[in-house]
């Protein structure tokens, strides 16, 4: 299967970006505003184990995944013959370093495949109670236990040590088209997770399910939902005729407050840096044309099914409300924002854009790649010209 366009083009950005920041970091890289320079820790990847297995390999995020001993990876494995969530070592192979480490892994809950295969069923791992003992989920119909038969969401914990895994807590989810959104296992050994509308929390002390809400949006067009890295907050983006904006949910208050609310602009696709310190978000202006009559708009550049991350600004808030910063390229638009590991910096695309006198796209094109430091008062850096190496290599990069 080809790689998407989107898959190519977050690919190409990686790479560009680690180019520029490694031409920055030896030759001094013009900016537009020239940074004080900083000492930075560089870290060199290292292999640490490579393996092969049958079938696909499912895991979370990286911070979770592993066991806080560094020794194990929690991962299913999605085979041929058989499902399995599993503890593989990552450690070596013991008495045999060359041995397979799935052949080595400790099997925690396993159906067979003439099961998944006509029933949808997600498998999550969710992360690491102790060095032994590890957290996951099982959604859709269960294939196993009490419960096996239905559709819902359990939740296991298992001791990799003994291989024995107990089921925590049940509730049953009869829709089909309900799924696991977001998961996380937070501190004090709560599991927060939305499910389609849902948000809701497992405690696997009490081993309860708790129902918070019920009523988030669903995903449509720009309307998103994005839960906190700690599980503690949501923001979501709404788009109605009583509420429009970008919105912050507290789970410990249950109180919803408006973070930014459209009017003379619209913010939307909210999107949290990896520590929870601060939500990024694309911010267009209205754009009154008395000529064209009927109701003001905005200027999107649409995709196939809804609008590009691409916006006159870039506006980065903290879950106060506070502006932390601004970024925007005179006549262009930016796009494509991610966040980097610091938390504190984001690399993202600006070119120009322009429109018809109805809003319709006449061009928009990818143009520079930019890092910005959002706690810093030093401008955006530039690390890569997509247009110059556009007309070297006579490749054209399409929105």
């Amino acid at each position: 299967m080809n790689p998407s366009p989107t898959w190519r083009l977050t690919r190409a950005i990686r790479f560009l970006v680690f180019v520029g920041v490694t031409l920055s970091l030896l030759s001094g890289c013009a900016t537009p505003e020239e940074p004080e320079p900083k000492t930075v820790t560089v870290l060199e990847p290292a292999e640490v184990l490579k393996f092969s297995f049958d079938g696909q390999l499912v895991t979370t995020s990286k911070d979770r995944s592993i066991s806080p001993d560094g020794k194990y990876l929690l991962a299913a494995v999605l085979g041929d013959r058989a499902d399995r969530m599993m503890a593989i070592p990552i450690s070596g192979g013991g008495d045999n370093p060359t041995q397979d480490p799935v052949s080595l892994a400790v099997s925690l809950y396993e159906v067979d495949t003439s099961w998944t295969r006509h029933n949808l069923v997600q498998w999550f791992p969710l992360g690491w109670l102790s060095d032994s003992e590890c957290v996951f989920a099982i959604h859709g119909w269960q294939g196993t236990g009490p419960h096996k038969g239905k559709r819902g969401t359990a939740i296991y914990t298992a001791d990799i040590e003994t291989g024995n895994s107990s089921l925590i807590s049940y509730v049953d989810v009869p829709e089909q088209g309900k799924v696991i959104e977001e998961a996380v296992l937070a501190e004090g050994g709560k599991i927060y997770m939305r499910i389609a509308g849902q948000f809701a929390e497992f405690d696997l002390e009490s081993k309860s399910y708790r129902l918070i809400r019920d009523d988030l949006p669903m995903y449509y067009g720009i309307s998103v939902v994005a839960m906190s890295p700690k599980g503690d907050q949501i923001v979501c983006s709404v788009y109605g005729e009583e509420k429009s904006g970008v919105y912050i949910f507290d789970v410990a208050s249950g109180d919803e407050k408006p973070l930014v609310e459209t009017g003379q602009s619209l913010s939307f696709y909210p999107n949290w840096s990896p520590d929870g310190s601060y939500i990024l978000m694309y911010t267009l202006y209205r754009v009154d044309d008395p000529s064209v009559g009927g109701p003001a708009r905005f200027n999107f550049i649409y995709g196939e099914d809804s609008p590009f991350p691409a916006a006159e600004e870039i506006t980065i808030m903290d879950p106060e409300g506070n502006v932390v910063r601004t970024i925007s390229m005179e006549g262009q638009y930016v796009s494509h924002a991610y966040w980097l590991e610091d938390g504190k910096s984001l690399v993202f695309l600006s070119g120009p854009a322009s429109f018809g006198k109805w809003g319709e796209v006449l061009s928009a094109e990818y143009e520079s790649v930019w890092i910005a430091d959002i706690t810093g008062e030093s401008g955006p850096v530039k690390v890569a010209d997509l247009a110059s190496i556009e007309a070297e290599t006579g490749e054209h990069t399409a929105y």
